[in-house]
């Protein structure tokens, strides 16, 4: 149950969104706080820096992937609900042309098969 609620809050957030959530914050906090961050983070070894980096890197990347995903598949379904209305659209045509005895003969057609 959490994970959907979770999932519902990440995709419906657009990616500026985050960024204005997790980016002003640390700007302010860099801001106030570099007297006492920047030299905790110089005392950190390298391959630490390289971590703390990559994971915000791989954060942003997800994201963005989510982000851009549920935008595909917002268009997919948007492309798919024209494709069907077009085709009902067809078919009310198509049977409204029809007269009431054609109508029958191609409903009772579909519906039984042929003997043998």
């Amino acid at each position: 149950m959490l994970g959907i609620i979770w999932n519902s809050i990440i995709d419906h957030i657009p990616l500026w969104g985050w960024m204005v959530i997790f980016g002003v914050p640390s700007i302010i906090a860099l801001y106030y706080l570099s007297p006492i961050l920047l030299p905790i983070w110089r005392m950190l070894p390298a391959p630490v820096q390289g971590i703390l980096l990559a994971v915000a890197a791989a954060g942003i990347a997800f994201l963005g992937g989510r982000y851009r995903g549920r935008a595909n598949a917002e268009e997919e379904e948007r492309r798919r609900n024209a494709e069907a209305l077009q085709r009902r659209t067809e078919v009310e045509n198509e049977v409204g042309n029809m007269s009431g005895s054609d109508v029958n003969k191609k409903l009772r057609d579909r519906w039984t098969q042929p003997d043998p």
